[in-house]
């Protein structure tokens, strides 16, 4: 592998820098108040969510996502939270087929306050594949965002991670500033609709993967469709 020269690292410490203080004040201006703020994550149930139909998945997504906005606390949880959200992403993932990768290590999302949502679609609980939580850590602030591969502290090891399991009915948001982890399986994979809210400001200023600005994400069905949301 190529060792970056001088002016690479210098780029990159600067570009470190500059985002640190990006996100700083973006986090000074997010409420972080509601049921989200006490440890950064929120799981609940939902009766009569709408039937994935994999033959059409555009349509089904649109309608089962706009269903969770209409009727959960979801839309409400997020406004106390984030400072002037703005739906960001919303697409079909299937967990890989694998046991490790890049997601199975603790990491934060780069881009301080974020809310994920994720809307359970799998028949069943597949009791391999979950996301892991490290409760409260929502609101740690990081030197450097450039870099997301975090080591827990001794303070942090010693806080009970939380272990979320999903099927049809299951909503989960969380604060992905929080540090969390991915488990896989290398013999079945999980199905969920994920959708992102982050500031609009935010979204529109901070470099990286975050908002429809720059660095388009991948299979945003925002890119084809309309999710119809109000605050």
């Amino acid at each position: 592998m190529r060792k970056p020269n001088k002016s690479s690292r210098k780029d990159y410490f600067l570009s470190g820098i500059i985002k640190y203080f990006i996100i700083k004040i973006f986090n000074s201006l997010d409420p972080l108040k509601g049921p989200l703020a006490e440890k950064g994550y929120l799981k609940s149930k939902i009766k009569n969510v709408p039937s994935f139909n994999s033959d059409n998945e555009i349509i089904s997504t649109k309608e089962i996502v706009e269903y969770v906005f209409q009727n959960t606390k979801v839309l409400n949880h997020i406004k106390k939270y984030i400072f002037q959200p703005r739906l960001d992403l919303v697409r079909i993932i299937q967990s890989p087929l694998v046991k490790e990768n890049d997601q199975t290590l603790w990491h934060h999302d780069s881009c301080g306050h974020r809310i994920k949502l994720y809307i359970g679609l799998d028949s069943y609980l597949k009791k391999d594949i979950y996301t892991e939580l490290v409760p409260c850590t929502n609101r740690n602030s990081y030197f450097d965002y450039n870099f997301t591969r975090i080591i827990l502290t001794s303070e942090e090891k010693n806080i009970p991670t939380k272990k979320i399991l999903l099927q049809k009915g299951d909503i989960f948001l969380f604060d992905t500033n929080m540090i969390h982890r991915g488990n896989y399986s290398n013999d079945v994979s999980r199905k969920l609709i994920e959708v992102e809210f982050s500031s609009a400001i935010r979204g529109f200023i901070l470099p990286g993967k975050i908002g429809r600005k720059k660095n388009k994400r991948e299979n945003n069905l925002l890119d084809l469709v309309e999710i119809k949301y109000c605050f």
